[in-house]
């Protein structure tokens, strides 16, 4: 939708096919590959166990941008950081769906 009004303020190099190119890929990877990653896994996964791999996202985006682009976060983002988490993890646990196989013999626990 913004592809038109983006196009009309750039330079000849937004017409190339390497550009073109390398955004796809952006957008596979970043988006469309783990959303359906995401999917796949959801049908595999109890909500539970989902859940709680999905709290731990911000933790693993933190240590890839600190590995890769070398970004460090301040006290105040590492406690945010620790709050979502926290936050996260306390509603999957605490759920009706998490409560019924606490005490579920089959489920060994």
């Amino acid at each position: 939708m913004t592809l038109p009004i983006g196009a009309y303020y750039v330079d000849a190099q937004f017409f190339q096919s390497r550009i073109w190119a390398v955004g796809l890929m952006v957008a596979v990877l970043s988006s469309a590959l783990p959303y359906s990653l995401d999917m796949m896994a959801l049908k595999h996964l109890s909500a539970k166990t989902f859940g709680i791999l999905m709290s731990l996202e911000p933790a693993f985006a933190a240590l890839m941008g600190l590995l890769f682009l070398h970004e460090t976060l301040n006290v105040q983002q590492s406690l945010a950081m620790v709050c979502v988490i926290a936050a996260s993890l306390g509603c999957t646990l605490s759920s009706p769906e998490a409560k019924s196989h606490v005490l579920d013999p089959e489920n060994g626990f």
